[in-house]
């Protein structure tokens, strides 16, 4: 009898440390969706490697404040560039680097913001 209870005991357990595996799993697969289209493949004089861009927001060109989501292949980049009306950044997933000329890289993780200043050149 004390070895039905144990085995019974230890299926118990075993069922319970599934259960929660299967949770943990699906937690981290939610937590790998993107909230923002992946959007299209650009051929742009501007990156290096494959890009994707999905333009998003209102199309109202009187609020003059367009943004998209922009994704990276590993190790594609944008080239040396500046915004007239300068650009935000927020990283929502990965890591990557951020450089102004003339500064060293910095290291972004996601949760970072940039606020880049007009006709700043940056990669």
């Amino acid at each position: 009898m004390k070895h039905v209870l144990m085995i019974m005991s230890l299926m118990v357990t075993v069922a319970i440390l599934g259960c929660n595996m299967t949770k943990e799993s699906n937690e981290a697969n939610v937590e790998n969706v993107s909230i923002f289209p992946k959007g299209e493949i650009i051929k742009s004089n501007n990156f290096t490697g494959t890009v994707w861009v999905q333009m998003m927001g209102a199309k109202d060109s009187t609020l003059h404040a367009g943004f998209g989501n922009v994704t990276f292949e590993p190790w594609a980049r944008t080239n040396w560039h500046s915004h007239p009306g300068g650009q935000l950044l927020f990283i929502t997933e990965g890591k990557g680097y951020y450089q102004e000329k003339g500064q060293p890289a910095r290291l972004l993780h996601k949760g970072d913001v940039v606020e880049i200043p007009r006709n700043v050149a940056h990669l």
